[in-house]
């Protein structure tokens, strides 16, 4: 599992444009944490650019779990306080 720094710079690596500053309060972004489990939500464009960037990320040592929803990807960082860790 990677870090959330390492993450945003791999999207900005991606999508320069689109992730330009990428941050916790970047408007593609939203996290969330489940007692020590830490995800980053990713926005993408459309399905087919997240399927395309899930393998990408995937084979950069990212941990992807299923969201089930078209342009969202749920990435598995290491734990940091994010939404919800103190519940």
């Amino acid at each position: 599992m990677k870090s959330k720094k390492q993450l945003f710079q791999d999207l900005e690596q991606i999508d320069s444009e689109y992730f330009k500053g990428v941050n916790l309060d970047h408007s593609t972004i939203s996290n969330e944490t489940y007692g020590k489990q830490s995800f980053i939500y990713v926005r993408w464009k459309s399905p087919e650019e997240k399927r395309v960037n899930e393998i990408v990320l995937t084979k950069l040592g990212h941990k992807i779990t299923d969201y089930g929803v078209d342009y969202i990807s749920s990435i598995q960082v290491n734990y940091f306080k994010g939404w919800h860790w103190d519940e």
